[in-house]
C-alpha cells in the first residue's frame, strides 16, 4: 500500500506537461457549459454531461499517454477548481453549466459529491485493476454520461431512484439503454487501447460490461454512480476476460 501511494506523485516532467493543460481543458469546459446554459438556454442536464465527457475523455487520454500518477495529478488539479466553482455560487457562469437546477436546494453538494466518489472510483480502480482503469474513464465518461440528456430528451418509462439529503430523481429505461450501448463502446474502445488482440474476448467483455454498468447505475443512489459505475464495469470486465 506504502508503494502504491509513493505512485501517486509524478515526475517533475509529468506535472509541468499535465498542469497547465489540466487547468486550460478545465476552466474551458466550464466556460463552454456554463454559456451553453446561461446564453443559448439549453438544460443543465445536457451542459453537465458535455462537462461530465469531456473530463473523463481526457483522463483517458492523460492515462494513456502518461499514466496512472498523471491522472491522480489531473484529478487533484479537477478537485480544486471545482472546490473554486462551488465557491463562486450561484449565478457564475462557471457553476451554472454544471449545477442541475432539479438539485436544489443542494446544488453544491450534487457538483461536489459525484467528484469526490469519482475520484475514489478512479484509485479503487487503479490500485486493484492496473491498465484496466481506463476501462472506468470511458466506460463512466461516456456510458454514466449518455443516460441522463437521453432520459431528459427521450425517457418515456421512467423509475424512480435513492438520492442523498432527499432531493427527488428519477431515471427511464431509454437512459438505461443508452447508458448499455455506450458503455459497451467504451469498454471495446479501453481494451482495445490496452492491447487486448481478440476482437471476440473484445466483443463478449463489451457486451457484458455493457448490460452490468446499466443494471448498476440503475439502482445507484444520485450522487453516488460516478463511483458504482466505474467500479463495477471494471470488476465486471476483468471477471469476464479472466474466465473467457
Amino acid at each position: 500500500m506504502l508503494e502504491f501511494l509513493n505512485q501517486l506523485f509524478p515526475e517533475p516532467q509529468v506535472i509541468a506537461i499535465v498542469t497547465p493543460i489540466t487547468i486550460l481543458c478545465i476552466f474551458l469546459f466550464l466556460y463552454c457549459s456554463g454559456t451553453l446554459q446561461l446564453s443559448y438556454k439549453i438544460k443543465t442536464n445536457y451542459t453537465r454531461k458535455l462537462f461530465h465527457i469531456l473530463v473523463f475523455s481526457i483522463a483517458g487520454v492523460i492515462g494513456f499517454f502518461f499514466g496512472f500518477r498523471a491522472v491522480m495529478l489531473y484529478g487533484g488539479i479537477t478537485a480544486l477548481i471545482v472546490i473554486f466553482v462551488i465557491y463562486l455560487g450561484e449565478g457564475h457562469i462557471l457553476y451554472e453549466g454544471i449545477a442541475r437546477e432539479q438539485d436544489k436546494p443542494h446544488r453544491s453538494l450534487y457538483i461536489g459529491v459525484p467528484f469526490i466518489t469519482t475520484a475514489i472510483g478512479g484509485l479503487l480502480n487503479n490500485y486493484f485493476f492496473l491498465e484496466f482503469a481506463l476501462v472506468g474513464y470511458l466506460v463512466a465518461g461516456w456510458g454514466d454520461a449518455i443516460g441522463e440528456p437521453v432520459g431528459v430528451r427521450f425517457g418515456k418509462h421512467r423509475y424512480k431512484v435513492p438520492s442523498l439529503r432527499g432531493v427527488k430523481c428519477t431515471r427511464s429505461v431509454e437512459g438505461s439503454i443508452a447508458i448499455f450501448t455506450m458503455s459497451a463502446i467504451g469498454t471495446a474502445v479501453a481494451l482495445f487501447l490496452i492491447g487486448i488482440a481478440s476482437m471476440q474476448v473484445i466483443f463478449i467483455a463489451a457486451i457484458l460490461t455493457g448490460i452490468a454498468t446499466a443494471l448498476v447505475e440503475a439502482v445507484s443512489p444520485h450522487g453516488l454512480d460516478n463511483l458504482t459505475t466505474q467500479v463495477g464495469a471494471v470488476g465486471v470486465c476483468v471477471g469476464i476476460i479472466s474466465i473467457i
